[in-house]
This record gives C-alpha cells, structure tokens and sequence, in this order.
C-alpha cells in the first residue's frame, strides 16, 4: 500500500481542525459535520503516526546506531593509540589532531542524537555518563597540544582512551549486539 505523503496528511488535519471549528460554531451546531471532520482528523492522525512510526523502524533497521558507535569508539582509540606512537611534537602533530578530533565530534554527535532515540534514556544515560568524561579528556589534550604542552596533552590523551575503553565496556553491557 502506497503510503500518504505527509504534506497532504497535514493539510487533511489542519482543514479537518478548521472544518470542526467552523461546523461546530453556529447556533445550533451541526453535529453531524462536527463528528465527520474530527473522524477525518482522527483518522490522518493515526495514518501520520503509523508513517512515522514505520520509517523510524526502517531508518533503525538500515542503521545500526549503537553498532556504528562502537565503531566511531573503535576508529578514535585507534587514532589516538598511533597519535601516542608519534613523538614528535610538530605543528603537523596538532593539526592532525585538530582535524581529526573535529570530524569526531560531529559524528559522535549524529550518533548520540540517534542513540537516545533508538534505545531509549536510560541506555544512553548508562553509555553517555562515560562517554562525556572520554570527550573532556580528549578536548583537555587537544587543548594542551594546541598551547604546546605535550606531555599534558600525551597524559589527556592516554586518560581519554582509557575512558573510550570503559565506555566501550559500558556499551558491550548494555548493548551485547553492537559488539
């Protein structure tokens, strides 16, 4: 069954809201029209609901958010193991972690919005408590690499991958299947 585009749901409920109004105003009302129009409007809203409803399970199904999250927590532990090795304290050495913290941070973010959505607020409460403390590591390293104190930002560093370790933890728990 095609699906009802949801602009035209949307016009059918605000007309349908309007038609009550406008069919239960005179005096005396007209009943009958007041109880078809809000049949009507019934109706779109539960069409509505169900579209929604469907395309969040298909958006869920096509992408495994806590699955992709450990991923994301994977890729940055990763990063910041081989960022360690480096020893060098260049200009090169910041701006990679620059650019590399940044692209992070905005998928991180992507994933968190989806997270609470997908699996509700107590699991992403349980994951994003850790998580947050990991993120303050990682942005006090970045922070002292850019005012080029190195060995603070290596000690940031090495914290917020330990912290990305106990949030991977936390996730596996919560979540058996993103692992």
């Amino acid at each position: 069954m095609n699906a009802i585009p949801k602009p035209v749901l949307i016009t059918i409920i605000a007309l349908s809201v309007v038609a009550s109004a406008v069919f239960a105003a005179p005096i005396p009302p007209m009943w009958n029209a007041f109880a078809l129009s809000m049949l009507i409007l019934l109706a779109a809203l539960l069409l509505l609901r169900r579209q929604n409803k469907s395309e969040a399970a298909a958006a869920h199904a096509a992408h495994n958010i806590p699955q992709q999250l450990h991923e994301l927590l994977d890729e940055e532990q990763q990063f910041i193991n081989r960022h360690l090795a480096d020893k060098t304290n260049s200009p090169e050495w910041v701006t990679a972690l620059e650019d590399h913290h940044e692209l992070f941070s905005i998928r991180k973010d992507e994933l968190l919005e989806g997270f609470i959505r997908s699996e509700g607020l107590k699991k992403y409460i349980a994951v994003a408590t850790v998580f947050a403390r990991a993120e303050r590591f990682l942005n006090r390293g970045l922070s002292a690499a850019i005012d080029h104190y190195y060995e603070e930002a290596r000690e940031m560093l090495r914290l917020g991958a330990d912290t990305i370790e106990q949030t991977q933890i936390i996730l596996s728990k919560e979540l058996p299947e993103a692992v």
